[in-house]
């Protein structure tokens, strides 16, 4: 079959897929988590043999040709391959071998056509809600989000704090250097904080500290405890501390 053609993916994954009803929950700028997944097994059953084509006839994508050789880096979010979930139109497409781009902020999915080739499907982003992926001890939540704000695009960040006055999102980024003869991937990610109606990047210690300047002693004495720099701190520390802002009465510092 040509590259250039639309390929159904149903074709190639629905033997592997278990299928979770739910409704729709990213709203351009919301950013509403998705609901929890708890349905028993029996009704999930049910409609995975009830699925239809008109159910699935969405899952489209196009072939996605991996152009890093596999003893150099790539631009793929914890490895080649994680073992993950796509969340879409609400359904959820469980137990599939995806990668997340960083470079081109896309979802592939890894999957076999009848003839047990392996096959690279770069998954419609737009009728993506949100993925989950694992890889040993490393787990991300990626939304799919609608921002268009200044200089913030839309595209998958993950959210590691979610109230109704301040939400935390981290957006994963990846750079280029081409010193050694090839391409080799540098990681590195936004912090972005949601107050006010406002975006603001809170990418060092006193760019947080402005967005909550009454409080910054109490902040500091908070930071010290996880023994680290702003810089190291890790996705559970910032989601710490952003509960600990937002529901610790703090004394003004003034």
């Amino acid at each position: 079959m040509p590259v250039k053609f639309i390929i159904p993916l149903f074709i190639y994954v629905l033997c592997t897929m278990t299928v979770k009803a739910q409704s729709k929950s990213i709203q351009n700028t919301s950013l509403q988590l998705n609901s929890k997944y708890n349905e028993n097994q029996e009704n999930v059953t049910k409609k995975h043999k009830t699925l239809s084509y008109e159910d699935l006839e969405y899952i489209y994508g196009r072939e996605y040709k991996i152009i890093y050789p596999p003893n150099l880096p790539a631009p793929f979010l914890y490895s080649r391959l994680c073992k993950g979930s796509v969340f879409l139109k609400g359904f959820e497409y469980s137990n599939l071998y995806l990668m997340y781009d960083v470079l081109k902020d896309e979802v592939v999915l890894k999957t076999q056509n009848l003839n047990s080739n392996s096959i690279y499907i770069q998954l419609n982003k737009s009728n993506i809600d949100s993925i989950y992926i694992e890889s040993g001890e490393d787990k991300s939540k990626l939304i799919n989000i609608d921002i268009n704000y200044n200089n913030f695009h839309n595209g998958f960040y993950e959210i590691l704090y979610n109230n109704e006055e301040v939400k935390l999102l981290l957006k994963n980024k990846v750079s280029t250097n081409s010193s050694k003869g090839y391409d080799n991937f540098i990681f590195k990610h936004d912090l972005i904080i949601y107050k006010e109606g406002v975006y603001s990047k809170i990418n060092s210690k006193r760019a947080l500290l402005k967005q909550f300047w009454l409080k910054r002693k109490s902040i500091r004495k908070k930071m010290t405890t996880y023994n680290t720099s702003y810089k190291k701190m890790t996705k559970d520390d910032f989601t710490d501390l952003l509960h600990f802002i937002n529901t610790t009465s703090l004394k003004s510092d003034i």
